[in-house]
């Protein structure tokens, strides 16, 4: 993605000081000694960063330590890679460096270990914070909680689903009730994303090599073992401030929120990184010495202005960061938008809404649509008028800039995910989400809450929004199946398909379902329906079922999977007996398992099916049979022993 090919995220700046200082802060006033930063890409750029940081320095109140582990996908690798390492003896903090928080940690770290003293089996506390599910610092979707009401325990955790706002119930079990007499659901909790982990954490993931996501696999996959007594608790963090930059939406809500001052002492005067010199003024304007303003400039609110930054004549300014070195022209507009360092804004420009990376330059009559993204070193101009959610990016050696789009003198083409892009996965995720997301951002006060300033900012949504989102949702399904369809064509390894899964599905904030109920009836229609064993056996078996299995995490997913197939299935009525040997075959390679088959199935015939559903299941019956008849068969083999 454009601002994060050059930079990690981590290192974006967030009102001009860089995420992780906002990071190591809070992890100092916990009193923390040693910090292990894990990174797998620019691992020198943060090597470097930190050596030459106040947190390198004699008077540091921890010790940095930069790991690098190129091949981790996942949360989960790097906790299998710190056990394997064994460099954790104690409890110890779990946090991403692009979190912002003011919460007393220290006082949590306390809560934790007294819980630890009467709950032996606590091996992991989770920090949320109360808020509604329109509120703009909370990321979409977002999980349901389920607490015992005496002692805030999880017992349970639906993580996010596309459309988990709109669902009304969450299945529960008999015996949590048994257990737990007073539960609360509660789908009013943001997700910090700051975790206190219990020293046996890392040991789990190792022991469950198939965990990645924190939540939807550890969480998930510990709450519904039979053999583990392990408990999580949630900790909330009241009115307090915590919130992880992990996409457009949030970048823009965080640093409006740092703005208008609701991380204090976390503000932008308190000059977090070294060599800063801001002062606050009326309005929430924050600048630095050595700015030059235009005697008929406006600068309305809401600003954060860096050193050497020049404001020319009837300038207007509003609700905007600009880092140190930018240039504003005459009669330009500058509205709701990221300027990172050196950017150049010309005369009668109009600039909404959006982020432009390091050393842009936007030429002279310009005008730039809400929701755009650009690339450090892009030029655009003169006289160019980027549509809104336009991402750019500075065209390579060979490559031809699109002067139509870009103006004259522009040097950008569109940033599109390479076909064979050979970065990992994790770039992906950090790089894809910023940009994916600013396209749905909202920079308006839409969402009001008592966290927001009195700022009468306009709004970023128009009312083409809806037709928007349609349309991203439209492309991400087009960008899945060329995916697919192009593996197929030039038979590409299934790891490499994966991995360009993966990175759509990061890149617009989908899950595994989304892909799955593409990806499966992709595959599905590879089979010869004249001769489906023998094609079942080449397609699924031979060839795709490891893509399956990779898209499928636990036994949700399993069930989700079946309801894909059968969708598929009954679409059309020469499919109709593809559905029972389609499920053998997941069987036999364990992508499915009997203990969701046949609940599944005597679900789904309790809903009183008809038509070709109710067709399907008949069929499915002599399986589910099968399957409960070699059970007790292996049962009465086990007790003869």
């Amino acid at each position: 993605m454009p601002l994060t090919e050059s930079t990690p995220r981590c290192l974006l700046p967030l009102c001009n000081v860089p995420l992780i200082e906002y990071t190591f802060e809070l992890l100092a006033t916990a009193g923390v000694e040693e910090i292990l930063i894990f990174c797998c890409i620019h691992p020198q750029q943060i090597k470097d960063y930190v050596a030459g940081s106040k947190w390198s320095k004699s008077h540091s109140p921890f010790e940095v330590r930069v790991i690098v582990t190129q091949e981790a996908m996942s949360v989960g690798d790097v906790l299998r890679e710190l056990d394997g390492k064994s460099l954790i003896r104690t409890d110890f903090i779990l946090i991403y460096g692009d979190v912002v928080s003011n919460m007393n940690l220290a006082g949590a770290l306390e809560q934790h270990k007294a819980r630890k003293a009467v709950d032996k089996n606590t091996i992991m506390t989770m920090m949320v914070k109360e808020a509604d599910p329109g509120h703009r610092a909370r990321a979409q979707p977002d999980a349901v909680f389920v607490v015992d009401d005496a002692n805030q325990q999880c017992v349970h955790y639906v993580g996010p689903k596309r459309g988990l706002a709109s669902q009304s119930t969450v299945p529960l079990s008999v015996e949590l009730f048994e257990k737990h007499p007073r539960l609360q659901i509660r789908y009013d909790l943001m997700d910090c994303q700051i975790d206190i982990c219990s020293v046996e954490v890392p040991a789990l993931f190792t022991e469950n090599f198939d965990y990645q996501d924190l939540r939807r696999d550890f969480v998930t996959g510990i709450l519904g073992s039979e053999v583990l007594d392990s408990t999580f608790y949630l900790h909330s963090i009241g009115r307090e401030y915590a919130a992880r930059v992990q996409n457009g939406q949030l970048y823009d809500a965080v640093s409006r929120d740092v703005i208008a001052r609701w991380t204090f002492p976390m503000v932008p005067e308190s000059n977090l990184q070294e060599g800063n010199e801001y002062i606050h003024k009326r309005n929430h304007v924050y600048q630095e010495p050595g700015i030059k303003l235009g005697r008929t400039c406006t600068l309305e609110r809401n600003l954060v202005v860096g050193r050497g930054t020049r404001i020319g004549e009837h300038a207007r300014l509003a609700d905007s960061t600009l880092g140190r070195g930018c240039v504003v022209g005459d009669h330009a507009h500058v509205i709701g938008t990221y300027l990172l360092d050196h950017v150049t804004v010309a005369d009668h420009c109009r600039v909404e809404r959006s982020i432009l990376g390091r050393n842009v330059n936007v030429l002279s009559g310009c005008t730039v649509g809400t929701g755009c993204l650009l690339g450090d070193g892009v030029i655009v101009g003169p006289d160019a008028h980027l549509p809104p959610f336009t991402r750019l990016t500075r065209a390579l050696d060979g490559e031809t800039p699109d002067g139509a789009l870009v103006g004259a003198e522009g040097n950008a083409v569109r940033w599109e995910p390479s076909d064979d892009e050979d970065e990992d996965e994790t770039y992906a995720i950090q790089a894809g989400a910023l940009a994916a997301d600013l396209s749905r951002l909202n920079l308006g006060d839409d969402h009001a809450s008592d966290c927001e300033s009195d700022s009468s900012a306009e709004s970023l949504a128009s009312g083409d929004e809806d037709e928007a989102g349609q349309a991203l949702g439209d492309s991400f399904e087009s960008e899945v199946a060329a995916t697919i369809d192009r593996a197929f064509a030039e038979g590409h390894a299934v790891n490499d398909t994966l991995l360009e899964l993966k990175g759509l599905r990061f890149a617009n904030n989908k899950n595994n379902q989304d892909i799955r109920s593409i990806v499966i009836p992709r595959i599905l229609e590879q089979v010869d329906l004249a001769r489906i064993k023998t094609s079942l056996a080449t397609v699924v078996v031979k060839r795709w079922g490891q893509l399956i299995d990779s898209l499928i995490n636990s036994e949700a997913d399993q069930a989700n999977t079946l309801v894909t197939l059968r969708q598929f299935c009954v679409e059309e009525p020469g499919r109709l007996e593809l559905f029972v040997p389609t499920i053998m075959q997941l069987y036999n390679l364990g992508i499915i398992v009997e203990d969701v088959i046949s609940p599944w199935h005597q679900m789904q015939l309790a809903a009183k099916p008809t038509g070709s559903i109710l067709v399907l299941h008949r069929k499915l019956q002599a399986l589910v049979d099968w399957l409960n008849t070699a059970d007790v068969e292996d049962s009465d083999d086990e007790d003869d022993e």
